[in-house]
């Protein structure tokens, strides 16, 4: 089954002000629902982030799912695309993989969106039983999502996180593969017949979200991020998306996904990323006027091997990054991202899952294909390990596409060179942690056209935090 060929579908979810997400519900449950109460896996509103896979080949789609209470299954919704021609037939399977119930979906169209239709009588399930309800999808083109870990909306349903989703290829059959911990957004709608438990909340991975380096006048890990004692009005598993031109998304955590911003003016405040990342680069244009404030990005479970944030185009203000392997990255000049702004932030960067035996080459701050870029007031430490070097606290090469960079009251540590610069730019106040360095403590090719300001020195940092000076740094 090939499921590696994807082209994005827009189910951007535009999230607004007040600290809440405004959904618009597609299509909920149609009319023709029994009596009683329904509940589902997934909830009205789109799901986070989807795709349509291109190939066309025949292949029945479905979720696996047990139920905490005795109940029966009424019928079953799917995620609709345009392009995913039918006629569409869905199924409830048992524990073994008997066909319990059939019922033909009525011909899609128009808006995308969840399709339902109901079996002609409930059909009784067993609690704590392994079921499935699918749907075929005879032409392919169907709704995914890879690396789903979410769970279920309801506490009267549940299924296992990453291996819910089941699909067989070819005619109508029972589903029993699974590919990359995909999703295919098939729902099986419950009317329990007792009093549905709450849903359980969703699992935090172990969070790295401080340390304790501290460097008077610089940020630390406690006056950046999320503020002391924050706690988050909703949480999210897995992608996000926002397309709508000047949303404001605050006061959510975002756990083992990317925040696509397909929008530009969009503000990012108080977010908490866990195992997450930022991405405003979207089919081939840039989303500028992003704005990141009071927001962490930390690590969980998982690595990214990725940047917390990319592309460029945005003003990160009071950001703190822990325990990443990559932190912030500026870039995307030829698709149209713009300059980029670090400033009052905290970036505290970590050696790869996995080195020495994997090539880590990660940095504090990286440029490539960049606008203009400015970090000011901001510390960043890039923590290596011995046989783990990385490449810089602040990597702004030449040869790469770059403008310039503008460096003012910045402390950097670690790595081969904590500060390297190939472009034009002006360096002010550049602290560099002495001995903090493998090779030295800068490398500059472009001292010719860089304007070499005051205050650039190595520093030695007490365990108090007292900053004093070892030596100026000149432009060499």
């Amino acid at each position: 089954m090939r499921r590696l060929v994807l082209i994005g579908l827009a189910l951007g979810v535009g999230l607004v002000a007040l600290a809440a997400a405004a959904f618009f519900v597609l299509d909920p449950f149609d009319d023709g629902a029994p009596s009683g109460d329904v509940v589902s896996l997934w909830p009205e509103v789109p799901p986070a982030h989807v795709d349509v896979v291109s190939d066309a080949d025949p292949v029945e789609l479905g979720t696996a799912f047990t139920s905490k209470v005795e109940g029966d299954v009424a019928g079953v919704r799917f995620w609709w695309t345009p392009r995913n021609e039918g006629p569409h037939t869905a199924s409830l399977w048992s524990p073994d993989g008997e066909r319990l119930a059939t019922v033909d979906f009525e011909q899609a169209g128009g808006q995308e969106g969840w399709r339902t239709a109901w079996f002609d009588q409930p059909v009784e399930i067993s609690e704590g039983e392994r079921y499935v309800v699918s749907y075929h999808a005879p032409r392919g083109h169907f709704a995914q999502t890879v690396g789903f870990s979410g769970q279920s909306y309801t506490g009267a349903l549940a299924v296992e996180p990453g291996e819910s989703g089941v699909y067989a290829d070819g005619e109508s059959a029972f589903p029993t593969k699974s590919w990359e911990s995909s999703q295919y957004w098939v729902d099986p709608l419950f009317v329990p017949r007792e009093e549905v438990p709450e849903a359980d909340a969703p699992a935090l991975p172990k969070i790295v979200d401080t340390d304790d380096f501290r460097a008077e006048g610089f940020p630390t890990s406690t006056n950046t991020g999320v503020p002391k004692d924050w706690e988050p009005q909703q949480t999210f598993t897995g992608d996000v998306d926002i397309d709508e031109p000047g949303a404001v998304l605050e006061d959510v955590r975002i756990v083992n996904g990317v925040l696509h911003v397909r929008a530009p003016d969009v503000t990012i405040r108080r977010v908490e990323f866990v195992g997450s990342r930022i991405d405003n680069l979207q089919a081939s244009s840039c989303n500028n006027d992003l704005v990141i404030e009071d927001s962490s990005f930390v690590r969980g479970d998982t690595e990214l091997f990725q940047p917390a944030v990319q592309f460029g185009g945005y003003r990160a203000t009071r950001v703190k990054v822990i325990g990443l392997s990559e932190g912030l990255r500026a870039g995307g000049r030829p698709n149209g991202c713009g300059p980029v702004v670090i400033e009052d932030s905290y970036v505290s960067i970590a050696p790869a899952d996995g080195c020495p035996d994997v090539d880590w080459h990660g940095d504090g701050f990286q440029a490539y294909d960049a606008a203009a870029v400015t970090i000011r007031d901001t510390t960043i430490l890039l923590n290596h390990d011995e046989g783990c070097l990385g490449n810089g606290a602040i990597f702004h090469p030449n040869d790469a596409g770059n403008e310039r960079l503008t460096v003012e009251n910045v402390l950097v540590a670690g790595g081969g060179f904590p500060f390297r610069l190939g472009t034009p730019g002006e360096v002010s106040g550049l602290k560099v942690v002495a001995d903090s360095w493998e090779y030295g403590p800068t490398t500059i090719t472009s001292c010719g056209a860089t304007r070499w300001g005051s205050g650039n020195e190595a520093v030695t940092v007490s365990k108090d935090g007292t900053v004093a000076s070892v030596g100026a740094l000149s432009c060499r």
